[in-house]
């Protein structure tokens, strides 16, 4: 009986859906990929529409999970393909928004951008060749929102000196 009960209320959690809009070659070459990995349709769809909720800034970076709701846009800043650019807290301050920065050779950040500064308004930092940070702005931190960048380095805080 116990048995029963359990797959009664698994089955009362699922539902049947049509998808429309799906590229026909995006989904077949994913149902073979399945297939070979043995892994049913939907517990692959849970997995991944699971993974994008866990993600969702990152995934769609312009769309505010939080106000989903209202479709309102996040204001966001995308600077892109630069050579150097050294910033400051009043850098970020003044923009009111969060960064998303993208292939820069060389990125720093002074002295004057703490921790909570950093969290606030820098999303990502993605595909840099050279990256710098003062020596009291947390390392997981900044291993968090660094991503395909070539160097990251780390400069003494002037008080370290």
């Amino acid at each position: 009986m116990t048995g029963m009960t359990t797959d009664t209320n698994e089955q009362s959690k699922l539902k049947n859906i049509t998808i429309r809009g799906i590229d026909v070659a995006v989904y077949d070459e994913f149902s073979k990929k399945m297939k070979i990995a043995e892994i049913n349709m939907g517990d692959a769809l849970n997995k991944m529409m699971t993974d994008v909720m866990n993600s969702f800034d990152d995934v769609f970076p312009n769309i505010s999970a939080a106000s989903l709701s209202g479709k309102i846009r996040k204001a966001r800043l995308n600077i892109t393909h630069h050579d150097t650019l050294h910033l400051s807290k009043d850098d970020f301050i003044s923009s009111d928004k969060m960064v998303i920065f993208d292939h820069i050779d060389d990125l720093s950040f002074d002295e004057t951008v703490d921790a909570e500064t950093f969290e606030q308004y820098v999303h990502s930092i993605n595909h840099c060749d050279k990256v710098s940070f003062h020596s009291k702005l947390p390392k997981l931190l900044i291993l968090s929102k660094v991503h395909h960048s070539n160097r990251i380095q780390f400069y003494p805080y002037m008080e370290d000196e």
